[in-house]
């Protein structure tokens, strides 16, 4: 067998391929819902759901003794129950998903590069709603097989095989996503469940803040209790616990470690992400490398961290992996340039918070080529 065909390459979607300014779910929630959506579901809860409560549960559960930990990743599903609320359908965000969806600098040339090395062992792992990363699937040139996309919503396995053959973008968006569904519960229902979910995470996100361990395991008893009370479809209701309580609609950190286990037959794992969600997966690959990083939990497990504005300037790295000649302080020494920037485990560890400051700085740079498109 070729040496490259032993590794299987799992990347993150958003930041890696897509421009890191096009967060859909943030987009979508910003640009799409209605001013009295905006105004009941304010941006403020909003983020602080995405930080506060999903951040911060995942970081506690991390130094827990829990056997199943939580999984980051739900602000994504939880934008898509207020487009539901909003009655926006899949056809308005896949129609919003194709304005939005610009790749980075270098994007499909490096997919091009890593399908040809791999013999096609190139994965996407994303929490990202499905049009996203089957934009860029269908876009590569050789496509990126339907089966081989792990994102929000329903992961259907061997079914999504009939789609590497007859791929349908606008069909296997709407199979995957859970939004129809969501759908058939009434405004009321919706908003019901809405209300008392955000106010038991909002309440959980303070007491992760203040490690108030009492208050959290009466507060997750309630938390769960909020999914019994959903009035409407029972395959609704169904969809609402699926998604958020037991994570099967979830792409988050954990998940994504086990889509990678279920992947890599025994052979070695490269992945490569930007993000919180992606520190999991950092750490349990082979070659864990992060690009763009900011976020210091997600740094610290990096084996490579690379920042760039062009992601074709990776091919080096990934070909000295591929080959099996790795070695980060020669990468460094002869790849540095005033384009990218490459940090050992050594200079992340000595040199955290410059390190930071670098990515931040690139990362800023390339959300100043992202072309903002118009609803009008």
């Amino acid at each position: 067998m070729d040496k490259a065909r032993s590794y299987v390459v799992v990347s993150d979607v958003e930041g890696v391929e897509v421009n890191t300014a096009a967060d859909f779910a943030w987009m979508s929630r910003n640009n799409l819902l209605s001013p009295r959506t905006k105004a009941i579901f304010s941006k403020e809860v909003c983020e602080f759901y995405d930080t506060n409560y999903d951040d911060g549960r995942y970081l506690f559960e991390l130094s827990t003794r829990k056997r199943k930990k939580y999984s980051t990743g739900k602000w994504p599903l939880l934008s898509l129950c207020l487009m539901a609320y909003d009655g926006i359908d899949d056809r308005k965000l896949i129609e919003y998903a194709k304005m939005t969806t610009q790749e980075n600098p270098g994007a499909y040339e490096l997919l091009r590069y890593l399908m040809e090395k791999t013999d096609g062992e190139v994965y996407f792992a994303t929490s990202s709603y499905p049009a996203v990363p089957l934009i860029i699937s269908h876009r590569a040139k050789p496509r990126i097989p339907s089966s081989h996309v792990f994102c929000l919503g329903s992961q259907l396995g061997a079914s999504l095989k009939a789609y590497d053959e007859n791929p349908n973008f606008e069909e296997e968006v709407r199979v995957r996503s859970p939004l129809s569904c969501l759908l058939n519960l009434s405004e009321y229902s919706l908003a019901k469940f809405l209300h008392s979910y955000l106010y038991i995470c909002e309440r959980l996100g303070k007491a992760y803040e203040n490690k108030d361990v009492e208050q959290i395991q009466f507060l997750l008893e309630e938390h769960d209790k909020v999914f019994d009370r959903v009035v409407g479809p029972p395959l609704s209701g169904a969809m609402l616990r699926r998604m958020l309580l037991d994570e099967e609609g979830c792409m988050g950190s954990h998940r994504k470690v086990e889509i990678m286990k279920s992947v890599a037959k025994n052979r070695k794992t490269i992945y490569i992400g930007d993000g919180i969600v992606d520190a999991m997966p950092i750490k349990f690959a082979d070659y864990g490398i992060s690009l763009n990083m900011t976020n210091t939990h997600a740094l610290s497990f990096s084996k490579l961290n690379v920042t760039t504005t062009n992601v074709s300037s990776l091919i080096p790295i990934f070909d000295s992996i591929l080959s099996n000649r790795f070695n980060p302080k020669k990468l460094k020494k002869e790849l540095c340039s005033d384009e990218i920037k490459i940090f050992t485990q050594r200079d992340i560890r000595e040199r955290q918070k410059e390190v930071v400051k670098i990515n931040k700085g690139m990362k800023t740079k390339l959300k100043e080529l992202f072309k903002p498109v118009s609803l009008v």
